[in-house]
C-alpha cells in the first residue's frame, strides 16, 4: 500500500503529521501521575521513553533503525510484565474471566500477537524467522545508501521531465519489509512513475544496466502504476529483470483490463559516483502482444508499440495492436 501525497522524500511527512502529538503527551504525562509512587514513576518513565523512541524512529528509520528495535523489545518486555504478574495474582493460568478484564489468559494472547513479533522485530530486525536481503544502512559497504534518494530526484528528472505534484511514499520503510517510496514526473504529456530507494541499497540484482529503478508511464494520475512498480521493487533483490524479459501480471491488474504481462525495457543509463545506472521500464501488454514478444522478441514488440503511439504508456483498458491483424 503506498499513500499519495504532495510531500517529497526525505522531509519526514509522517514524524511532522505524528509528532506534535508526541511531544503533546511528553509534556503532560507527568501532570497525570496523582501519586509518586514507584509503579506510577516506572509507567511514566517508559512512556516517556517509548515517545521518544517512536520520535526518532518516525525522524529518520533509516539512521535510528536502533529506536525502531527497541520500541519492539520494549513492547515485549511490557506484555512480559503484565502476563507474570497476572500469573503470580492468579496463582495460575485461567482461561475463563472476561475479555475486558486483566488476566493471565488475556495477557498470553497479547504476548503472542505484539510481545513475540516485538522480541523478533527487536533481536532480529524483522518479523519472521526468514533472512531477508539487507538494505542498506549507513554501515553498509555501499557508499551511496539513503544519499541516493536525495539525488536520484534530480538524476531521473532529467530523464523522465520535471517533478510531479504527488509522490507516493510507503507507510513502512523499505529497510523494514515494507515497499519502497515512488516519485512522480510529467513525461510526455502523462505520468511517469519511477522508485527511488534500490540504486544504492546494497542489496540488488543487478542486470545489464548495472543497479536500476523500476519505470512506469500512465497517461494521468492513478494508484495502480505506482503500486504496482513499489511492490514488483522487493523482487529485484531476489531475480534478475533483463531489459527484454516479460512478466504475467494477471492477478495484480483491476477487473476488466486488458492488460496481462508486463514487457521490460532500458529507458535511460547514467551513472553515479562512478556506478553504473539505469532505468528499467514496465510495459503493460495483452495476451497476444506477449505471444509476439516471446516469438519474434522485444524489439519487434516494441518497435510496433512505438508506431502506433501506445509506447512508453500502459493502458490497462486499451485495444491491442495487433487487433484485427
Amino acid at each position: 500500500m503506498l499513500l499519495l501525497n504532495r510531500w517529497r522524500p526525505g522531509t519526514g511527512w509522517m514524524f511532522w503529521a505524528t509528532a506534535p502529538f508526541l511531544v503533546i503527551s511528553m509534556i503532560t504525562l507527568p501532570f497525570l501521575v496523582p501519586e509518586r509512587t514507584f509503579v506510577g514513576l516506572s509507567v511514566l518513565v517508559f512512556l516517556e521513553i517509548l515517545c521518544i523512541l517512536v520520535l526518532l524512529a518516525l525522524l529518520n528509520p533509516v539512521r535510528f533503525h536502533w529506536a525502531c528495535r527497541s520500541i519492539g523489545l520494549l513492547i515485549f518486555l511490557c506484555f512480559a510484565i503484565y502476563l507474570i504478574t497476572m500469573l503470580v495474582q492468579e496463582g495460575g493460568f485461567k482461561v475463563w474471566g472476561r475479555k475486558s478484564q486483566a488476566s493471565a489468559f488475556n495477557a498470553l494472547c497479547g504476548m503472542m500477537v505484539f510481545g513475540i513479533p516485538g522480541l523478533m522485530y527487536g533481536v532480529l530486525g524483522r518479523f519472521t524467522l526468514r533472512k531477508t536481503p539487507e538494505i542498506c544502512r549507513e554501515e553498509n559497504s555501499s557508499d551511496l545508501g539513503e544519499e541516493w534518494t536525495e539525488i536520484g530526484a534530480s538524476v531521473m528528472a532529467s530523464i523522465l521531465g520535471p517533478r510531479g505534484e504527488y509522490d507516493c511514499h510507503a507507510p513502512i520503510p523499505f529497510f523494514m519489509g515494507g515497499t519502497v517510496d515512488v516519485f512522480s514526473f510529467h513525461h510526455l504529456g502523462g505520468i511517469a512513475y519511477a522508485t527511488s530507494e534500490l540504486i544504492g541499497c546494497g542489496a540488488q540484482v543487478e542486470n545489464s544496466l548495472g543497479c536500476y529503478e523500476l519505470v512506469i508511464c500512465q497517461r494521468s494520475e492513478e494508484q495502480w502504476g505506482p503500486g504496482l512498480i513499489s511492490q514488483l521493487a522487493r523482487y529485484t533483490l531476489e531475480a534478475q529483470i533483463e531489459p527484454g524479459d516479460t512478466m504475467d501480471i494477471q492477478g495484480a491488474v483491476p477487473e476488466g483490463s486488458t492488460i496481462c504481462a508486463l514487457q521490460f525495457t532500458g529507458y535511460g543509463s547514467f551513472e553515479v559516483k562512478d556506478m553504473k545506472c539505469g532505468l528499467l521500464l514496465c510495459i503493460g501488454i495483452t495476451e497476444d502482444e506477449l505471444e509476439l514478444s516471446r516469438s519474434q522478441g522485444s524489439p519487434v514488440l516494441l518497435g510496433v508499440l512505438k508506431e502506433r503511439g501506445v509506447f512508453p504508456f500502459t493502458d490497462l483498458h486499451r485495444m491491442s495492436i495487433l487487433n484485427g491483424e
